[in-house]
């Protein structure tokens, strides 16, 4: 990437965010706790986070935004669930066992209606999960609950215009117009708009992302390295979204 490309900022935040994201996964590695202690399920979600962020990379680099897109809203879903397991600890916990027993009753039902010969071998299986009905969670309470509305906002507009088949989402694959220099600018100035918000989006996430979980295993270290990350980006952030810098609970 050139030194002059403006990208080079957004790049640039990308592997800071990597880099940190490494040195917490590696003390993440030295935790041990059991599967009931909210610091084990936040390893989950951070895993599940760094994952999601590789794949993010890979495909913004790739100029894949509508693809990446789709994994932004992976990766605002896992934030969502982190910054609420940090504020409410064992309560978001018994939420998730809640909606384990909701989600598998509501698979029983379709394996059921399709008659498939290992419908019993699986109720079986899942006996236990099954003697509830369970609760199912609710993205945009657990978004105020962990003070990060804004990202259940981006959760919204990324479900219509990327990951499900929409009006919106099905035009962007096939753009139609007229073939002449203004409907061309059209385009490109729609595919810098793209490039532009899905990294920050992504970068909202991961701030947030980071700054749960290493409260949540009480790494004081990363903790400040987000603080000082958050102030660092923040110039960049607000040079790249049009004068409106994204905010999450402790993210940009």
């Amino acid at each position: 990437m050139a030194a002059n490309d403006p990208y080079t900022a957004l790049e640039a935040a990308l592997g800071d965010i990597a880099a940190i994201g490494n040195s917490l996964g590696d003390a993440s590695t030295n935790i041990r706790v059991t599967g009931d202690d909210p610091k084990f399920l936040s390893l989950a979600l951070f895993w599940r986070a760094c994952n999601h962020f590789q794949a993010f990379t890979m495909l913004w680099k790739a100029k894949l935004y509508i693809d990446a897109e789709i994994i932004v809203r992976s990766s605002i879903e896992t934030a969502i669930c982190l910054a609420n397991l940090n504020a409410r600890r064992m309560d978001f916990m018994n939420d998730l066992i809640a909606d384990l027993s909701h989600t598998m009753g509501g698979q029983m039902k379709m394996l059921r209606r399709g008659q498939f010969d290992f419908t019993d071998e699986v109720a079986a299986q899942w006996a236990e999960e099954l003697a509830s009905k369970g609760a199912r969670m609710d993205l945009e309470t657990l978004a105020k609950g962990g003070h990060v509305d804004n990202l259940y906002a981006f959760h919204r507009l990324l479900s219509a215009f990327a990951v499900h088949i929409t009006g919106m989402s099905v035009g962007r694959h096939c753009p139609f117009g007229d073939d002449d220099d203004g409907w061309s600018k059209t385009l490109e100035a729609t595919k810098e708009a793209d490039r532009r918000r899905s990294v920050l989006w992504m970068l909202t996430a991961m701030t947030a992302t980071l700054l749960a979980h290493a409260e949540i295993i009480d790494d004081k270290v990363h903790m400040d390295r987000m603080t000082a990350l958050l102030e660092k980006l923040k110039p960049v952030i607000e040079a790249f979204a049009d004068g409106q810098s994204p905010k999450a609970g402790g993210g940009l």
